[in-house]
Order: C-alpha cells, then sequence, then structure tokens
C-alpha cells in the first residue's frame, strides 16, 4: 500500500529492499539509505519505505 501523497507510477523500485544502513560515529543515530536512489531517512526499519525515486525530480 502506497502513501496518499505518492503517485505508484513514480515509486522508487528500492521500496521493499533492504537499505543501506549507516551508524553515525559518537553516538547512537543511524540512517537508512535507498541502495537504487539514495535517499536517506533517519532511524526506523532497515526495508526501505514506499518513496518517490529521486532520479526523477
Amino acid at each position: 500500500m502506497y502513501p496518499a501523497e505518492i503517485d505508484p507510477s513514480l515509486t522508487c523500485p528500492g521500496t521493499g529492499q533492504k537499505g543501506n544502513v549507516e551508524f553515525q560515529t559518537g553516538g547512537d543515530d543511524w540512517y537508512v539509505e535507498c541502495p537504487v536512489c539514495g535517499m536517506t531517512w533517519a532511524g526506523g526499519n532497515d526495508t526501505v519505505e514506499p518513496h518517490e525515486d529521486w532520479r526523477t525530480r
């Protein structure tokens, strides 16, 4: 299911894949990067959430 604000035709093919997890030095912060388009989120799950493909912007 896609969030209402994302047009399914623009959804990145990385949605649902395992993202690249990066931990920040000196703290507990970590980030997840989409392996397809490179969009990054702070924390959360290592599975890439539905999002627009940044390469189409």
